[in-house]
């Protein structure tokens, strides 16, 4: 019996893949972190990551709303140009967990959203 409760406090208890945004981010940014940490609740990954940030200027040669995601060892990463193209990115790498039940082992994917009816009735729906 002790030997079971030594074995139950050293090891850890599992836990869902957490999810950072940049210093100082938006209401927009948080927004799409929360979605992202709600598709990833029951993805256990230790060691994993995945940070979401607003790029450097200039990554995304100015366009609005881009996105960029990635992986490089074991961490994901969520790159916009703006606070919404956080939102957005955060929103397709969500949307990639819940198809599948985990993170993409490889990915590289950039976007560029256009404004339309989709991504509006998607906004009003997180509101």
């Amino acid at each position: 019996m002790r030997f079971f409760l030594l074995c139950l406090l050293a090891c850890p208890a599992s836990a869902a893949v957490p999810v950072s945004a940049g210093s100082g981010a938006t209401a927009r940014e948080l927004m799409g972190v929360a979605r992202l940490r709600g598709a990833l609740e029951n993805v256990v990954r230790p060691e994993a990551r995945v940070v979401a940030r607003v790029g450097p200027a200039g990554e995304f040669g100015g366009a609005a709303e881009a996105f960029h995601l990635s992986r490089r060892g074991n961490r994901w990463m969520v790159a916009g140009s703006d606070p919404s193209g956080v939102l957005y990115g955060c929103l397709e790498l969500a949307r990639r967990v819940r198809e599948s039940g985990r993170l993409p082992e490889r990915i590289e994917f950039t976007d560029r959203p256009r404004r339309s009816e989709e991504h509006t009735s998607e906004l009003q729906s997180l509101r």
